[in-house]
C-alpha cells in the first residue's frame, strides 16, 4: 500500500518496507530525488512470500534437465530465489516548468533467502530481499547516478486449515545504504496482513486491511562500507495508521548548523486534518456541496504559510474538489484488494526472460491511497496496479504501474505528476533445506 511520510516523501508499501521515492515537497528540504528499487519486491509479500516455496511438489523449470527440488510447504527455510528488473520513473511539474520534468531507468538485480526467524519475533519466518540498484540514465541533468543496496527482512507466519494454506505478513525492517547515506524504517501491522489461500481459485479475492506503525530513520554515515553515523543530517518520522485510514504522526530533522525541524500531523478517517510544524500549519475540511443547480463539491482550506524570512500569512478558501471524481472522499481513504484472475500458460512480453514455471496463476492488484495532507503545502492522490504471475507461490514475474499526483493545498489545482513502472522477473530458483 501506498503511505506518504511528514515530508512529502512516496513510501510504497506494499505489506513490505521498501526504500522510498525522495524529492523535496517544500524548498526547505534540499533531498535529493533517488528511485530505488527494493521496491522492486513488491508482490514478494502479497502473493505468498516471494520465491516463498510450492503447494504442491511440482517441479518449477517447466523443462527437462537440473531441476531443484521444492519444499511442499508456502515458506520453507532454505528456499532460494533470484530477481532482476528495471523501473521506468517520470516526472513534471503542472501546468509548465520544462527545467522539473524528467525520467530516470534503474536497474536491480535481488536475492531472496527464506531464513528462520529471529528468536522472540511473532513470526517464524525471515524472507531476506538484498537488493542492489543502479540508476542506469536519465532525461535530467540533475539526476546523479545513483548506486546502493537494500536488504529487506519481511517477517511472516504460514497459517494451514485442513487442506488450504496461506502466509500472514507481521512486519518488516528495511536497511538501505547508499555511498553516505543510510536508511532504516521498521513497519508492523497491528492486525497481520494476509495473503491469498492455496491452491488459488479462479475468481477469489481478497480485500486488506491497512493498519500500521511506521518508524523511519535516516541519516548520513562517513560511507557505504563505514556506517559510522557523522551526526551531520538525521531524520526520523514515526506515524500510526489505523485500519479505518486515520492517521498521526511526527517527523524530526537535525541538521548541523541549522535549526531543527519538527512537525505533527493528523488525519481522521473522514478526509479532515491538521498540519504543523511551530511556524507553518494547514487544516483541510470534509469536502461539502457548494453548487446551486448542480452538486459541486469543495474542500474548506485553511493555510498559514511563510517562506523562511518572510511573514506568515494566513489563507481562507474553498479549493476545488481534487477527491476522485470530483465527489466525496473514498471510504477508507487507503484501499488495497487482490484478486485472482486464473491460470495461464504464456506470459505477456513485458515479462521477457522470466524462469517459466508450470501451474501458473495470474493475480492483479490495486491500491488507492488520498492523502489529504502531505505537508502544509501539498494533498495527493496515488494509484498502483500490478500483475503478478505465480506458480505455487513463488513470483515468476511481475508487472507494476504507480502514478501519484499532488495538489497545491494554496489553491487546489494539480502541480506534481510522477509515474513509476516496474518489471521484475524470476531469473533462478533453489532448494537448499
Amino acid at each position: 500500500m501506498t503511505l506518504l511520510n511528514m515530508r512529502g516523501t512516496l513510501v510504497d508499501l506494499n505489506f513490505s518496507s521498501r526504500r522510498p521515492v525522495l524529492r523535496a515537497a517544500s524548498p526547505r528540504f534540499a533531498v535529493k530525488t533517488v528511485l530505488s528499487l527494493a521496491s522492486a519486491s513488491v508482490l514478494l509479500s502479497a502473493c505468498g512470500g516471494g520465491g516463498g516455496g510450492s503447494a504442491t511438489s511440482n517441479p518449477p523449470g517447466g523443462g527437462s534437465g537440473n531441476q531443484p527440488s521444492v519444499p511442499t510447504s508456502l515458506l520453507e527455510v532454505g528456499l532460494q530465489s533470484q530477481y532482476s528488473g528495471t523501473t521506468v520513473y517520470s516526472y513534471a511539474n503542472i501546468p509548465t516548468a520544462p527545467g522539473l520534468e524528467g525520467s530516470t531507468t534503474t536497474s536491480f538485480t535481488e536475492q531472496v533467502k527464506m531464513l528462520a526467524a529471529p528468536a522472540g519475533s511473532d513470526a517464524s519466518y525471515d524472507v531476506q530481499t538484498i537488493t542492489n540498484y543502479n540508476t542506469t540514465a536519465s532525461s535530467d541533468p540533475s539526476y546523479a547516478p545513483l548506486a546502493g543496496t537494500t536488504t529487506l527482512d519481511t517477517y511472516k507466519n504460514l497459517v494451514t486449515q485442513g487442506s488450504t494454506q496461506h502466509v500472514e505478513t507481521v512486519g518488516s525492517k528495511s536497511t538501505d545504504i547508499e555511498s553516505t547515506q543510510a536508511i532504516i524504517t521498521t513497519i508492523s501491522y497491528p492486525t497481520p496482513i494476509p495473503g491469498e489461500s492455496y491452491p488459488l481459485q479462479t475468481g477469489a479475492s481478497l480485500s486488506l486491511p491497512v493498519a500500521q506503525v511506521f518508524n523511519s530513520v535516516s541519516e548520513t554515515v562517513k560511507s557505504a562500507s563505514d556506517l559510522t553515523p557523522t551526526g551531520a543530517y538525521i531524520d526520523t518520522t514515526q506515524y500510526t495508521r489505523k485500519a479505518d485510514s486515520s492517521k498521526s504522526g511526527t517527523e524530526v530533522v537535525t541538521q548541523t548548523g541549522q535549526p531543527n525541524y519538527t512537525n505533527s500531523i493528523t488525519i481522521n478517517a473522514d478526509s479532515s486534518g491538521t498540519f504543523t510544524d511551530g511556524t507553518n500549519s494547514a487544516a483541510v475540511g470534509v469536502p461539502v456541496n457548494t453548487g446551486v443547480n448542480a452538486v459541486i463539491y469543495t474542500i474548506p482550506v485553511t493555510v498559514s504559510f511563510g517562506a523562511p524570512g518572510t511573514a506568515v500569512t494566513t489563507n481562507n478558501y474553498n479549493a476545488p474538489d481534487w477527491y476522485p471524481g470530483n465527489n466525496v472522499p473514498s471510504s477508507p481513504l487507503v484501499t488495497a484488494s487482490k484478486t485472482v484472475v486464473g491460470a495461464v500458460t504464456t506470459l505477456p512480453t513485458g515479462c521477457k526472460g522470466a524462469l517459466v514455471l508450470p501451474n501458473m496463476f495470474e493475480i492483479d492488484t490495486k491500491e488507492t491511497d488520498l492523502e489529504p495532507l502531505k505537508t502544509e503545502q501539498i494533498a495527493s492522490y496515488t494509484v498502483t496496479t500490478a500483475q503478478a504471475f505465480v506458480s505455487n507461490g513463488v513470483v515468476v514475474c511481475s508487472l507494476k504501474q504507480q502514478v501519484e499526483t499532488d495538489y497545491s493545498l494554496s489553491n487546489g489545482f494539480s502541480i506534481w505528476r510522477a509515474e513509476a513502472d516496474t518489471t521484475r522477473v524470476l531469473t533462478g530458483l533453489s532448494f537448499n533445506p
